[in-house]
């Protein structure tokens, strides 16, 4: 729960979450980093009822994650939300790497369940150097949840240093391709992304 660095997970095929969580976590062992999650297929064969995550990043109210997270040539599938951030608020997030990725059948059967290839949401705190690079998220098979977007961006606080590059989203058709909503951002770059059958490219609120 208070992870102190090196930590790997990788060349698994999983049926569930994986789930990082706690009070503080970064790299005082000086490993190179905090978190490595890498080469695993996670997901399920079909939609599920409720509303599942495939990697999950979640810690305490006032605590810091940093060090260094790299979730990098993973595939999932039929997940609600592929990777997830549960930041309560007062958070300090920095060094997060999201790359290579392949997501697609983004959905649950779950009634009102939204669901979104990357989610990364908090309450209030400061994030720094946040990025998505060269993921592919295609919405895939019809599920009843609604697909909202390909990549959502919900940082209610500050943020500095976000890159979204080279990125393929498709059939996000109810919804937006990229989607940042209530956050604060200073240095933002959206470049090179490939959009297609989405509802709406990108945008803002």
């Amino acid at each position: 729960w208070s992870n102190r660095g090196g930590s790997e997970i990788y060349n698994n095929t999983i049926k569930g979450e994986i789930d990082l969580a706690g009070s503080d976590n970064n790299d005082a062992g000086v490993y190179g980093f905090n978190y490595k999650v890498y080469n695993n297929t996670i997901g399920y064969d079909s939609y599920n009822s409720y509303k599942n995550n495939g990697v999950q990043m979640e810690m305490f109210v006032n605590s810091a994650w940093t060090g260094g997270t790299y979730i990098y040539n993973n595939t999932f599938k039929y997940l609600a939300q592929s990777v997830y951030t549960a930041f309560p608020g007062g958070n300090t997030v920095e060094d997060i790497y999201i790359h290579n990725n392949l997501i697609y059948n983004v959905g649950s059967n779950g009634g009102n369940n939204v669901s979104f290839g990357i989610h990364l949401i908090s309450t209030s705190g400061t994030w720094n150097n946040i990025n998505i690079l060269n993921n592919t998220i295609y919405s895939g098979e019809v599920s009843t949840s609604g697909n909202l977007d390909g990549i959502r961006l919900q940082i209610t606080g500050n943020a500095a240093n976000v890159t979204i590059r080279n990125n393929i989203i498709q059939g996000f058709t109810g919804d937006r391709g990229i989607y940042v909503v209530n956050s604060t951002i200073d240095t933002m770059s959206v470049e090179n992304n490939i959009f297609y059958g989405n509802g709406y490219d990108a945008g803002s609120n």
